[in-house]
């Protein structure tokens, strides 16, 4: 899925993974995977934090469609961890329905 924001987003969106797929002189073009948005909360930033930034950022407000594709490869994020007891591997989570 991609989105074009303005120059100033650069930072930001590097910081957050996300994969340039173009970069004219005053705006720059970003590709958003779930892999990328996946890599973002993994280090530590938040799905509002991301959909924060890029209205923020943005020349235009983010589609719909664009803030519930961030929801949903954010969502899984942190619901099962693989945990290493006595050389065995378990598979834990706080959430009943995983």
């Amino acid at each position: 899925m991609s989105y074009s924001v303005d120059g100033t987003a650069l930072l930001t969106c590097l910081i957050c993974g996300f994969l340039i797929d173009n970069r004219p002189e005053s705006m720059h073009e970003y590709n958003l995977t779930p892999h990328s948005l996946y890599a973002a909360v993994s280090v530590g930033l938040e799905t509002e934090t991301v959909i924060s930034v890029l209205n923020k950022l943005s020349k235009t407000k983010l589609p719909k469609e664009m803030i519930k594709f961030i929801h949903d490869s954010t969502a899984n994020y942190g619901k099962v961890k693989l945990v290493l007891k006595k050389n065995r591997y378990f598979i834990e989570s706080p959430f009943p329905e995983v």
